[in-house]
């Protein structure tokens, strides 16, 4: 039987060897660690290529323009061109789907909408109604896509020009707006960034539309609703400061009167693929030599001052496959300018 003093010898022998082994062990974790973030910092792991699942894309078909013959100057903030993933996605844009009830569909809104009258056809899927009340109104919609155009002779109405019952609220005329393609079944809200809604007032002068200062001497608004981001990237079309869903709402007898509107909607599917895409100073270069797109531009000016530098998207005026990176130029003075960011060897140029 061993003595007290023999377990007390081996105690302290088993102690002295565990606390080796587990600082051992210790070390060797810490030394791991160690290894694994020098790893990390000095020699990282490249991320795998992007998928480029669509192969070789069409180029944007931005509008016709003529040369403009701008120099241009880099003030950032940080007086830098800022450093972009070297990525980005391109989503899949939903097409519209044959559907045998689509011009039933068609009539019962345009009977909720106040077109009472049998439409004629126009083109390939487009419809035509017309209304006299409570001035003569025009729509043609596309009865597959929900695209629709309407007009109106509402300058020759006396309660449109002079603004009979016009909203005086800025939020009122956002609401009317919003409340109108709603009830076509053409407002697709969770779809739409109202916090970049645009309100454009006017003045009714010798049946003439001028922008108003206030909205106490306007008789008409124009409103403009803008997609909401993808990817956490703003959308921007043709023109940076309208939407191709907008409406110019007027006085009106009793209420306010929808007298021109415009729906060109473009769904997002959630389908996407990453392409390599342009850096701030590749895309600059571009602009610098005439192929980028001016979108706005202040008049009587030559020498732009680029102060900030992003990626967004790019929805146009024709139907389009896929919704296509941009890399924006802003500039004072309302100038803007996009030049595609998708790098040039997966584009059929």
């Amino acid at each position: 039987m061993p003595t007290l003093n023999q377990i007390s010898i081996e105690t302290k022998t088993i102690t002295k060897w565990g606390g080796i082994i587990l600082g051992t062990l210790f070390m060797l974790f810490i030394l791991f660690k160690l290894g694994v973030f020098i790893k990390d910092t000095f020699y990282p792991t490249p991320p795998p290529p992007p998928t480029v699942g669509y192969d070789i894309l069409n180029p944007i078909e931005f509008p016709d323009q003529e040369e403009k013959n701008f120099v241009y100057t880099l003030n950032t903030v940080t007086g830098k061109f800022p450093d972009f993933s070297d990525r980005a996605k391109i989503f899949k844009i939903a097409k519209a789907e044959p559907d045998l009830l689509a011009l039933r569909k068609a009539k019962d809104k345009m009977y909720e909408a106040g077109f009472f009258q049998n439409p004629i056809l126009i083109g390939q899927n487009v419809y035509k109604w017309t209304s006299d009340k409570p001035f003569p109104k025009a729509i043609s919609y596309n009865i597959l896509t929900l695209d629709f155009n309407l007009t109106s002779s509402f300058l020759s109405n006396e309660n449109a020009a002079s603004g009979k019952s016009f909203p005086l609220e800025e939020t009122t005329i956002t609401d009317v707006a919003s409340s109108f393609f709603s009830n076509l079944n053409s407002f697709p809200e969770e779809e739409i960034n109202l916090d970049r809604t645009i309100v454009n007032l006017f003045s009714i002068k010798n049946s003439v539309l001028i922008p108003a200062t206030s909205i106490s001497n306007a008789q008409a608004a124009r409103v403009y609703f803008f997609q909401s981001n993808e990817d956490e990237k703003p959308i921007f079309y043709s023109n940076p400061k309208t939407s191709p869903i907008n409406t110019l709402i007027t006085g009106g007898d009793n209420q306010p009167q929808i007298s021109e509107a415009s729906y060109f909607y473009q769904k997002i599917t959630n389908e996407s693929e990453t392409y390599p895409i342009k850096t701030a100073e590749q895309a600059f270069e571009e602009l610098k030599e005439g192929r980028g797109y001016i979108a706005s531009y202040p008049q009587n000016l030559t020498e732009i001052s680029i102060k900030d530098v992003y990626v967004g998207y790019y929805i146009g005026d024709k139907k389009q496959n896929y919704l296509m990176p941009i890399i924006i130029f802003e500039g004072d003075n309302g100038f803007f300018a996009y030049v595609s960011a998708v790098t040039d060897e997966w584009i059929n140029i």
